[in-house]
């Protein structure tokens, strides 16, 4: 069953953010682990340590907060709010270590996209 029609079948108003915060959080979590990859194969990948760490704490991140959001039913939401403000965190790290090094512009714009939904998700929640 997709996300969207597990989605239909509950009686929450914010199903539709939902299921567009858990596309994006997958989005982010692909695009990070992407560009930890492309780090990897770099010669100087000392120096980007830093970088690689970040993109796969917040890949890792991404993707629990999606399944987490992906349980549907009635979830406790103080912990949905601390996970996915937790997550925001860590995708703004991730986007600044990448831009400040100037790498893997999919994963900023990815992340970017991640905190606008997940804000806007956690603005829904109250």
């Amino acid at each position: 069953m997709q996300l969207r029609e597990m989605l239909r079948t509950e009686q929450r108003p914010e199903r539709a953010l939902v299921a567009h915060t858990v596309r994006m959080l997958f989005d982010c979590a692909q695009a990070c682990t992407a560009c930890a990859s492309a780090c990897l194969s770099e010669e100087r990948i000392t120096a980007l340590r830093k970088s690689i760490k970040n993109s796969l704490d917040c890949a890792d991140l991404c993707e629990a907060t999606a399944r987490m959001l992906s349980q549907g039913g009635a979830y406790d939401v103080d912990l949905i709010r601390a996970q996915i403000r937790t997550c925001t965190e860590v995708c703004v790290r991730s986007a600044e270590e990448c831009e400040r090094r100037g790498r893997g512009p999919a994963c900023v714009e990815a992340a970017h996209r991640c905190v606008e939904s997940c804000q806007a998700l956690l603005a829904e929640l109250g």
